[in-house]
Order: C-alpha cells, then structure tokens, then sequence
C-alpha cells in the first residue's frame, strides 16, 4: 500500500543541508542551500535549496524536489511548497509521480497527506510501465492507497488494442 504520510502530529525534521543561513526573503525561516533533506515519520523531502520556518512547520523546496516514500512512490517537480499543520502540498513545474507500475506527468499537482489523495487540474499524461496504456487528461486525482485514478474532463486512454475516449474513467493501477 502506497501513501503520503506527512503526519498531522509530527513536526518536518530538518535532516541536512550544507549551508544555514537567516532569510532575507521570510521572516523567522532559514535558507538552505546544498543537498538539503528533510524527513516526517517514512517519508523523505530532498532538494537542492529551500526556505524552512520551523516555528511555522511549512518549507518552500527549489531545484530537483524530490518526495519518496519507500521503493514505491516517487514525486519529482522544480518546486514545492508543504504546510505541515495542514499537511497539503504544491508541486510546480515539471511534476512527475513514479511508482512500480506508472508515471504520470504534468505541470502542478497537489497533494493532501492526512487524506493520501494528489490531484491536478490543467492536464497531465500517465503511461504504464507494464504494457504499452497511455492516458491524458484535464483532470484528475490519484488515490495511492489502492492505487486509483479519477480521470476527469478529455479522457483519452489509449493502447495498441483498443482508444476510448470518455468524459470521466475510474482506473486502477494493478501489477
């Protein structure tokens, strides 16, 4: 079973980074520069730069963001910015989620913790690592914990044996 577990009671821990400094840009948080890494309970932040507000629990993360939560879930994007007291998250730019049995691409994705659900709304394409399915579509929101898609609005699945095209497809992920 693969989820997004930043807890509602654990506070982001600051594992590494190369450089610390005080931020100019927020006030109260601390700039990091340089292999940073950040940890709450089994699931793992690492960047190249960020903006941490302790007292406040959020960080905005720059430059190769990277989430992952064992060997199964892996989410990539240029930035993100992570509350920890509501435990809800946006990717920017050149998002990218990876498991053992997908990728799914698009341009911003959120994500909420508490509920395991990640969604976007301005198109993202999924391919399938096991077979040759692709889909797109407007919308969408991905269940990790049972591995489902809710695509919403253009739906075009695509595979060498069969096209559908469909305003709404519940899909799920299975090996």
């Amino acid at each position: 079973m693969t989820t997004f577990t930043w807890s509602q009671k654990n506070n982001i821990e600051l594992v590494h980074a190369d450089t610390l400094a005080n931020s100019s840009r927020f006030t109260d948080a601390t700039k990091l520069v340089g292999n940073v890494h950040f940890k709450n309970q089994n699931l793992n932040l690492y960047c190249d730069s960020a903006f941490f507000h302790q007292v406040n629990n959020w960080v905005k993360a720059y430059g190769r963001v990277q989430i992952n939560q064992g060997d199964t879930l892996n989410l990539y994007a240029d930035s993100l910015h992570f509350d920890g007291n509501t435990n809800i998250g946006q990717l920017q730019s050149n998002v990218k989620i990876r498991d053992n049995l997908f990728k799914l691409r698009t341009d911003s994705l959120n994500f909420n913790a508490n509920t395991s659900v990640a969604y976007y709304t301005n198109k993202a394409f999924i391919e399938s690592k096991n077979n040759q399915l692709t889909l797109t579509s407007k919308k969408g929101k991905y269940f990790s914990s049972s591995k489902t898609f809710i695509f919403k609005d253009s739906v075009i699945l695509n595979h060498p044996d069969y096209l559908v095209h469909s305003d709404t497809l519940e899909f799920r992920a299975v090996e």
